[in-house]
C-alpha cells in the first residue's frame, strides 16, 4: 500500500527553501490561502468580464430581491 501523503519533489524542494528562508508553516499556509482566495477572484471576474449593464443593473436592483424573497 503506498501512501497518498508525500510531496513530489518539486514542491518538497519549495517547502524546504521557504523553512530556510524562516517562513514559518503558518505563514506557508496563510499565502496559500491568499493565493487560493485571488484565484477565485480572477475567476469570478473572468466569468462575469462580458456582462452588459443591463446584467449589472438587475444584479444590484431591487428587482432581483424581490424575485428571491417570494
Amino acid at each position: 500500500m503506498t501512501s497518498q501523503n508525500r510531496l513530489d519533489d518539486s514542491l518538497r524542494w519549495r517547502t524546504v527553501g521557504k523553512f530556510e528562508a524562516g517562513q514559518s508553516q503558518a505563514t506557508m499556509v496563510t499565502s496559500s490561502t491568499e493565493t487560493s482566495s485571488r484565484n477565485d477572484r480572477l475567476q469570478r471576474s473572468r466569468k462575469h468580464q462580458s456582462w452588459t449593464p443591463q446584467e449589472w443593473d438587475m444584479f444590484f436592483s431591487e428587482k432581483s430581491r424581490d424575485s428571491l424573497e417570494k
